[in-house]
């Protein structure tokens, strides 16, 4: 098949599934990671910013630092829900992905919520974790090599993957899932399912509307043993006019191994940008003067030293 051939197929495939009037055919899974190919091809680039709001309910923060069932360092516990509000940014190009989370942790020894600024770089090849403040009395970064970014796999994130990404190998929809006979419904929607058994047991699960763009609506892990829900993410999409559906909203939920909550979250974007300019110069860092940095590759960690003075 020529290029542009090809191209005009992908086009057809993409505008077919995110743009327009929908058929109520039931799509084979072919069908699906072909649609989900053509978008991945479509969606060069994008910024996301969103902002979230994180319950964190009475006692779950028991065992945050500390052995599960008592508190020897007595750490200060909340002794109700504690509500935080994070802002986060992504940028992805290609497979590289740049992600800053703005928010609070919780600090046992002085029993207050505290800033924390966190910057997640992976750049195809490695993945660099930098703190410039926060936790730390300094700057702080870890880098390692990696085959793919964090937060693909980060319930906070990952709905924007699953929305504009869906063909990334690292999320396996392409290769891993099988398509179950059964349909649900997430709201009013009817979504066929696809699972997906990791090599540790447990249970990956995407429901996908049928009618509404194939895109993915619900996530869900499943435990290995007992098949009891670990954790959720719902999406909501809105409809772009060039790009189709976009991720614009998600709820999340977390649950300990005894079924109870271990966090909830919902999210909404503030602004997006799908194919803008190059983002290049954004995926290469430099850390400030003070930054103790860890080389998880070579075994080394060093202080990134103060620029001399000419007079030096």
């Amino acid at each position: 098949m020529q290029s542009g051939t090809l191209v005009a197929h992908l086009a057809l495939a993409f505008f077919a599934a995110f743009g327009g009037e929908q058929k109520s055919e039931e799509p084979g899974i072919e069908k699906l990671r072909e649609i989900w190919q053509s978008r991945h091809e479509h969606i060069t680039n994008a910024r996301f910013e969103w902002h979230e709001k994180l319950n964190l309910p009475k006692g779950s923060l028991v065992n945050l630092g500390t052995p599960r069932a008592f508190n020897p360092n007595g750490l200060i516990i909340p002794d109700a829900d504690v509500t935080l509000e994070p802002r986060d940014s992504l940028k992805l190009e290609g497979n590289k992905v740049w992600r800053r989370r703005l928010s609070k942790s919780w600090a046992g020894e002085s029993g207050i919520a505290r800033e924390r600024d966190d910057l997640n770089l992976f750049d195809g090849e490695k993945r660099t974790y930098f703190r410039p403040t926060g936790i730390d009395a300094f700057p702080s970064a870890t880098i390692r090599s990696a085959s793919y970014a964090l937060d693909l796999v980060d319930l906070h994130a990952k709905a924007i993957f699953l929305g504009t990404k869906p063909a990334h190998p690292s999320l396996g929809l392409m290769t891993d899932f099988v398509m179950d006979k059964e349909r649900k419904r997430v709201d009013t929607t009817v979504c066929c399912i696809l699972t997906c058994e990791r090599p540790s047991g447990v249970v990956e699960t995407v429901w996908v509307a049928v009618e509404d763009g194939y895109a993915v609506r619900r996530w869900t892990k499943t435990g290995a043993r007992d098949g009891a829900l670990i954790e959720q993410l719902d999406i909501t999409y809105v409809t772009d006019k060039k790009f189709g559906l976009v991720p614009i909203a998600w709820k999340g939920l977390a649950l300990k191994s005894d079924q109870t909550v271990r966090t909830t979250f919902s999210a909404r974007v503030d602004r997006y940008t799908i194919n803008g300019a190059s983002m290049a110069k954004d995926f290469q860092m430099d850390f400030p003067p003070g930054t103790h940095v860890d080389d998880l590759d070579s075994k080394t960690s060093y202080i990134v030293p103060r620029a001399k003075k000419k007079s030096d």
